[in-house]
């Protein structure tokens, strides 16, 4: 049953992977399917995504009181990603994005926490100074393992950062 499952979902990815490749989340559908495990789907359209950066935050029920460290972390790792091509005030405005779409993360884990969550998400969205876990309620977060991907030994080092509770090495 679990690999028809599997195949419902895969099928029901957007034409062009919708910006995710399917195969990578495969093999964690498929898991939890063989072993009955509720999935549950933990992000904010890019519709939504783009009205949120135009509108703001509250407009659209998130938490507006965003602390300034946070916001501006958030807004500095857009311009970098963009290689510059982003001004501060632009990334900021599409931080808002990102930071809805951490919250919403959060209050999905925070609904199922009853039992185990395991969030499959970017790097970004996963960092303990910056992402989701920044939006978890204290006990929550506390008993919270984040564990981020690098591409390169050098980068998975752990290397103090605040970011990971534990770093990974991955193929490129």
């Amino acid at each position: 049953p679990g690999a028809d499952a599997a195949s419902v979902i895969a099928a029901a990815v957007p034409t062009g992977g919708g910006g995710w490749d399917w195969s990578l989340y495969e093999p964690y559908v498929a898991l939890a399917l063989a072993h009955g495990l509720p999935l549950v789907a933990v992000t904010v359209s890019r519709a939504d995504a783009r009205r949120i950066s135009a509108d703001g935050l509250a407009a659209h029920g998130f938490d507006a009181a965003v602390p300034p460290d946070l916001l501006d972390a958030q807004a500095r790792t857009i311009v970098d990603s963009h290689c510059g091509h982003v001004d501060l005030p632009r990334a900021e405005q599409m931080a808002l994005a990102q930071i809805a779409r951490d919250q919403f993360m959060a209050r999905q884990i925070a609904a199922h926490a009853d039992g185990s969550v395991l969030l499959l998400a970017g790097n970004g969205h996963v960092r303990r100074d910056i992402g989701v876990p920044r939006w978890l309620a204290p006990a929550l977060r506390a008993r919270s393992l984040v564990i981020g991907l690098a591409e390169s030994p050098d980068a998975a080092s752990g290397g103090g950062s605040p970011a990971f509770d534990r770093q990974l090495a991955t193929p490129a």
